[in-house]
């Protein structure tokens, strides 16, 4: 590690928060037209971005909580990545 701050977060008040939720909403009624093969591709890319950036998830997951890197590596991130496998597998057998 470098030292170098990973991100700054902003600080968000209820206007941030209309926003994300007009913004949920209008996703929602796209979403709903999208084919359940479709959503489990999706939903596969996201396990695959997640395992591509193990290291720095594992490193912003230990500032957040302060748990062992080697533990976020080995278990808690591996086992997330599983979840996101699960529910395409979901989605997938949703489409026959």
């Amino acid at each position: 590690m470098t030292g170098a701050a990973l991100r700054d977060i902003a600080r968000s008040d209820t206007s941030d928060i209309a926003a994300a939720l007009d913004a949920a909403h209008a996703a929602k009624d796209r979403c709903a037209h999208t084919s359940a093969t479709e959503r489990a591709n999706i939903v596969n890319q996201i396990a695959d971005r997640m395992e591509a950036n193990l290291e720095l998830l594992g490193v912003a997951r230990i500032c957040n909580n302060s748990k062992p890197i080697r533990e976020m590596r080995a278990a808690d991130l591996p086992l997330a990545i599983d979840h996101f496998g699960y529910f395409t597998s979901c989605a997938r057998r949703r489409a026959r």
